[in-house]
């Protein structure tokens, strides 16, 4: 019985995770934000901030979430600039015994003046679930970001399911087709920045998330809240040499915690 009783928790939670996005502990420290951000995992929200990055980049991260038996998510990313396109490939998993979610993304992202630029990624999803079949789904990112001065940035992109292959699953599967998200990025002074997101991933549902970066030389305290999960983060980035290590906690009121550490290596 308490194996059933974990699978349904696993299948109404699915939800949550993909509406992250796999999007490092830098970003999730801040709300789960990501849409108007340049840090490298939010290229799986916006595939255009990809054209922000001025040098190559590889990232990992590892979650542990204690809930729905202990589950661990794990991911890498990679991105490298060329002339006139920037290319990002990444790959993550989440899971235990009685699920597995995973998914392959490639993007493409083409600045197209100093201010803007645009991007696009494909997603291939992979999903097994305890005494039931496997299934798998394809999706497309298209992003947008415009630099509106100094201080503000703008991001927004969105999301589209167009491929599934079981039906059953189409009712999780609807919730992340055609997500929306438009977020709002604001450098108040040289050691703070705010940033806002609105986002939507069902029908009459909006999300709002709020996160702080407090920052001195290249460490970081990262705060942020998202009313969709009664969401709490917060983070510290810290600077090892030319990796950025970030150690985030997040509190759910439903599924409980979490702690997620991502690493990025700059070259």
């Amino acid at each position: 019985m308490k194996q059933y009783c974990l699978l349904i928790v696993l299948i109404l939670s699915e939800a949550s995770i993909l509406k992250a996005q796999y999007q490092g502990a830098n970003n999730s420290s801040m709300g789960v934000l990501g849409v108007a951000t340049n840090q490298l995992f939010s290229v799986n929200i916006n595939p255009a901030n990809l054209g922000l990055l001025d040098s190559s980049q590889i990232g990992i991260h590892i979650k542990k979430m204690n809930f729905a038996g202990r589950s661990l998510e794990t991911g890498l990313q990679v991105a490298t600039p060329f002339k006139k396109i920037n290319l990002g490939v990444g790959i993550y998993n989440f899971g235990n015994s009685f699920y597995n979610f995973g998914k392959i993304s490639v993007a493409l992202a083409k600045p197209l003046d100093n201010k803007q630029g645009i991007g696009i990624s494909v997603d291939f999803f992979r999903e097994f679930v305890y005494l039931n079949s496997d299934a798998n789904a394809v999706n497309a990112t298209i992003g947008y970001y415009y630099k509106i001065n100094e201080k503000l940035q703008l991001g927004a992109s969105i999301r589209q399911v167009f491929y599934r292959s079981d039906e059953r699953l189409e009712r999780i599967y609807s919730q992340i087709s055609g997500l929306g998200s438009l977020g709002l990025s604001y450098r108040a002074m040289p050691s703070l920045t705010f940033t806002g997101e609105l986002r939507s991933d069902e029908i009459n549902t909006m999300g709002l998330g709020l996160g702080m970066q407090l920052q001195k030389d290249k460490m970081a305290l990262l705060m942020g809240f998202s009313n969709q999960e009664n969401l709490i983060n917060v983070g510290l980035r810290l600077p090892i040499g030319p990796v950025h290590w970030t150690v985030a906690y997040a509190f759910r009121q439903q599924l409980g915690s979490s702690v997620q550490s991502s690493l990025i290596y700059l070259w």
